[in-house]
């Protein structure tokens, strides 16, 4: 069984009904998400300030 997954440029962690997401933000962050027993929602409702894109590279070596 496979915990961690790549997808989007996000490093997804799931096990036990828990998934935790990992992913760049702007030039020197990471954000993450995490949500007991479901799915994580992507919504424009941030309490982040806009950030510019960023070159990511996951390796899922």
């Amino acid at each position: 069984m496979d915990f961690f997954t790549v997808a989007n440029g996000k490093l997804i962690f799931e096990n036990n009904g828990e998934t935790l997401q990992i992913e760049a933000w702007d030039q020197n962050s990471l954000r993450t998400s995490s949500r007991m027993m479901g799915e994580i929602q992507d919504t424009d409702k941030k309490a982040l300030f806009p950030y510019e894109t960023s070159d990511l590279h996951l390796d899922n070596s």
